[in-house]
């Protein structure tokens, strides 16, 4: 292998596209970014996938610019995305409808299905039909627009949908695959007895190829507009949360992934399907045929850090609010003077929808509006994800008796210093920080120097290639406090969910 390979991933997130390039050994070369917004109407949101694809264009051009680097040398390109986003088209490719994981406009359908056949759904998907499964937005096609409904002759996932406009060919992966209500996790195939319960054909999904496994090669056309070799081939991707758990470097059976951004999935990763029978988390496929995903999820944590900065701390840049809500969160002791919150960040359970709504906030004392109020209950919120954090880790740890054996943390709420330390006190176990940034590129990134045969095992590439650590241990005295806090906040959020 050359020093000047290079392997380019393209990342559909929620609010933005990119393009990164890493080298062999991990490296982040280069990158572009392009924000992108959607249509919304309700619940229901949408997108044009032919201006989402030139933006992303756009990005590879750019990111091929700024580096200077010779386009021959990409050895391989990929793709990840955001979970649960899917691309409609017709018999003859054109597009119907692109819409992202927030659409909704299925929920009530979801809700019908969850009712009539939820067990059964959950038993063989390892997911209940929640409002923004594949299934509700189609049922809702057929009720509401049966002109485009009949039309539908393929539904992609969008790093499908990306592969596809990259090769022209239709595949579909595991590990999106796994979030549609479709996908049978024990047989690794589209369930027909599902989709036939449902009213819906095989004949809309695409084939399942296994991440790594080459898709085709890059158009003809595109090979012009970029420079490429007529030989770069396409590689099979992964889906965001999966990707992220590949570039923390974990692969093993036992290491739990948090994923800190606007959600918080909690990931352990196993190496046999596991099935809560209680029905409180997410099981997924995970990147080689006999590993899998136990996945709890502590919900709207970086979305209450947002709330908390535009409710409370407007002044400055988002920088300079960000930094302040640390710096006054920090002079608060642990345990926040008895203040507990329960603003979002949950132990999970995906079939209550009522857990994910609970907003309360225990203990304000009365003279609450006093000089530090702000900073107690910009504290308190940040124990709130930890424990949330801690309680869905110990979930996980009830369901599938595996005892973690190392915990990494990436996303943007790692930039939280405060956190961490608060974070890794209430866990006593030292806490393991991914450091790199785009971890969920580089996760993609990895499946294309396995896919271009640069590595000769998943479990090589994400040894040389996986994100640089940083090790956080527990606050000794903080260590001890936050047993009986977290134990106080516990207990008052299992009796705030009979509410």
């Amino acid at each position: 292998m050359k020093s000047q390979d290079y392997f380019m991933v393209l990342d559909v997130g929620t609010g933005a596209g990119r393009v990164v390039l890493f080298n062999e050994t991990g490296r982040l070369i280069g990158k572009s970014y392009q924000e992108w917004s959607y249509r919304i109407n309700g619940g229901a949101y949408e997108f044009s996938a032919e201006e989402f694809w030139l933006l992303l264009k756009s990005c590879m051009k750019e990111v091929i610019k700024k580096t200077g680097i010779n386009p021959k040398a990409i050895k391989a390109i990929t793709s990840t995305s955001q979970r649960e986003g899917i691309v409609l088209l017709d018999q003859d490719g054109n597009y119907l409808y692109a819409g992202p994981n927030q659409d909704r406009r299925g929920e009530e359908y979801n809700d019908d299905l969850a009712g009539k056949d939820g067990a059964l759904i959950y038993r063989k998907t390892g997911h209940w039909p929640e409002p923004f499964f594949a299934p509700g937005r189609l049922f809702w096609f057929r009720e509401h627009k049966k002109e485009v409904y009949d039309r539908i002759a393929q539904v992609l996932l969008l790093n499908d949908w990306v592969l596809y406009e990259l090769t022209g060919e239709k595949y579909s992966e595991p590990t999106n695959a796994c979030e549609t209500l479709f996908y049978n996790l024990e047989t690794g195939s589209w369930d027909q007895e599902l989709l036939a319960d449902m009213g819906l054909s095989t004949d809309i999904l695409a084939p399942i190829k296994r991440n790594g496994e080459f898709c085709g090669y890059v158009q003809p056309k595109l090979v012009e507009e970029l420079g490429l070799s007529a030989k770069t081939p396409v590689i099979i991707g992964v889906a965001d949360t999966q990707a992220a758990l590949l570039g923390n470097g974990q692969y093993t059976q036992g290491e739990v992934g948090i994923v800190a951004g606007s959600t918080c999935p909690v990931q352990l990763i196993t190496d046999r399907l596991i099935i809560d029978d209680q029905m409180r988390t997410w099981s997924c496929a995970f990147i080689s045929e006999h590993k899998y995903v136990l996945e709890a999820n502590a919900r709207a944590t970086g979305l209450l850090m947002r709330w908390m900065r535009d409710s409370f701390y407007q002044s400055g840049s988002v920088q300079q609010s960000f930094a302040l809500m640390e710096e006054e969160a920090a002079t608060i002791p642990p345990g926040s003077h008895g203040v507990m919150a329960y603003l979002g960040a949950v132990i999970s359970d995906v079939k209550d929808k009522k857990v994910n709504s609970m907003r309360y906030i225990c203990g304000l004392p009365q003279d609450y509006f006093g000089t530090d109020g702000r900073g107690i209950l910009m504290r308190s919120a940040i124990e709130n994800v930890a424990f949330a954090i801690k309680g869905n880790i110990e979930l996980l740890y009830e369901i599938s008796r595996i005892k973690p054996i190392r915990l990494v943390i990436t996303g943007g709420n790692t930039k939280n210093r405060l956190f961490l330390e608060i974070l890794a006190a209430t866990l006593d176990l030292p806490l393991y920080v991914a450091t790199q940034d785009e971890t969920t590129a580089l996760g993609a990134a990895i499946c294309a120097a396995v896919g271009a045969g640069c590595y000769d095992s998943f479990e090589t590439a994400v040894n040389i290639m996986g994100s640089r650590i940083e090790v956080i241990e527990p606050n000794k005295e903080w260590k001890k406090e936050y047993v009986s806090y977290y134990q106080r906040w516990k207990q008052n959020f299992e009796k705030m969910r009979g509410i």
